[in-house]
């Protein structure tokens, strides 16, 4: 199910933070667990205090985009929480256990290896699909 954005912090409880995956420069990435379902999830916790207004467009349109787009090549959206207080946005999103395309593509540069050509092409017709849609 998908939630419009809500600034309800009282949202945040449907979900028990499991482990931090990763911290950025504007917050953390948790895997979370949906309490109500048990389903595994992840949330962006973002603080747009450190953001210039075109970071906070893109974030903001990055979460437009993912509520309207349904598709099996796109990470599926749930839910957002503005926490207001703590100037803070909680973007809940399907969990991916291998990562995304540009985890990978860190992966490969830290390992000074090459892709697979055939696996590039796939992920790339993965992407014209998604965008067709």
């Amino acid at each position: 199910r998908r939630f419009a954005p809500s600034y309800d912090v009282l949202r945040l409880k449907l979900y028990f933070v499991m482990e931090r995956l990763a911290t950025g420069g504007f917050g953390t990435v948790s895997r979370v667990q949906r309490v109500v379902d048990g389903k595994i999830l992840v949330w962006k916790e973002l603080n747009y205090t450190r953001m210039n207004k075109k970071e906070r467009r893109m974030m903001i349109t990055e979460v437009n985009i993912l509520r309207e787009i349904e598709h099996q090549h796109v990470v599926k959206y749930y839910d957002t929480v503005i926490v207001k207080e703590q100037q803070k946005i909680f973007i809940i999103i399907q969990h991916c256990p291998r990562g995304d395309v540009g985890a990978m593509i860190e992966l490969y540069k830290r390992r000074k290896k090459r892709m697979d050509e055939g696996f590039l092409w796939q992920v790339l017709k993965q992407i014209l699909l998604s965008l067709q849609s």
